[in-house]
């Protein structure tokens, strides 16, 4: 297997599932998605997302929120950066 994967702990079962790297592609398209403000479309692309990324065959409907919120902030790290900055204007 050549493809970056890693670990992500599921906070309310404490299993450990495995992920692919989330694209460039992904990433702009989840920016539209939340920019659209459509909460069902939303939930529609995260389930897509965890099913895709996920190496393992796993029904995202199953999961609990706050698993699927862990499972979005370790992609962030992995993929992104683990440290989120955010500039206030005073």
């Amino acid at each position: 297997m050549s493809d970056f994967i890693y670990p992500v702990q599921l906070v309310c079962s404490d299993d450990t599932l495995y992920f692919k790297q989330f694209t460039h592609r992904q990433s702009k398209n989840f920016v539209k998605v939340i920019l659209n403000g459509n909460t069902h479309i939303l939930e529609m692309f995260i389930n897509t997302a965890i099913r895709d990324l996920c190496i393992s065959d796993i029904n995202p409907e199953s999961l609990s929120c706050l698993d699927k919120l862990c499972i979005l902030l370790n992609i962030r790290a992995y993929n992104m950066s683990p440290v989120a900055k955010f500039n206030t204007a005073v």
